[in-house]
């Protein structure tokens, strides 16, 4: 379900919450927070307690830094992030798209006619690290180690190289 952007801030509420408890049920996980009566916004509150049990509700949550108050990214994301990053650079870096063309037997798959070098590298990350796009980067753990393993072998033949 993709709800638009437009809609979501029409309808959410912030609020500011200390987590209060976490426990498991055959049915789900169960996260109880706290939230100091001042902070609760009045439509919030009417409804809460008109609202069913067992309403749906969309919730987004972001913790905040005990120092600054700002929002702490989850360190799986920057990691996705830095990788996806890493790729992109990779593809534009001369020297790599050198060593790639001179190794390009080890890329079976990966059609070597094609001439653009920014993209013959592009496709040649894909395949290394078996994706489809390099946004698969941002979460797909097996291809950031794949990528890691193939930046690492570059790295290693061009120190080679250089001796």
């Amino acid at each position: 379900m993709t709800i638009s952007r437009d809609i979501i801030e029409k309808a959410i509420q912030g609020v500011e919450a200390k987590k209060h408890a976490y426990r498991q049920t055959r049915e789900g996980t169960v996260v109880s927070f706290l939230i100091h009566p001042d902070d609760v916004p009045q439509l919030l509150t009417q409804e809460l307690s008109i609202s069913a049990i067992g309403a749906r509700y969309l919730l987004g949550i972001v913790r905040l830094s005990e120092e600054s108050d700002y929002p702490v990214v989850p360190e799986e994301i920057t990691i996705g992030e830095r990788a996806m990053r890493r790729a992109s650079m990779l593809c534009r870096d001369t020297d790599y798209q050198e060593w790639l063309r001179l190794n390009s037997k080890r890329w079976k798959d990966v059609d070597e006619n094609i001439e653009d070098n920014t993209e013959y590298s592009a496709e040649v990350i894909r395949y290394v690290c078996d994706i489809l796009s390099r946004r698969e980067l941002k979460t797909d753990k097996e291809a950031q180690e794949k990528l890691r393993e193939h930046v690492e072998e570059y790295k290693k033949e061009k120190r080679m190289m250089r001796v």
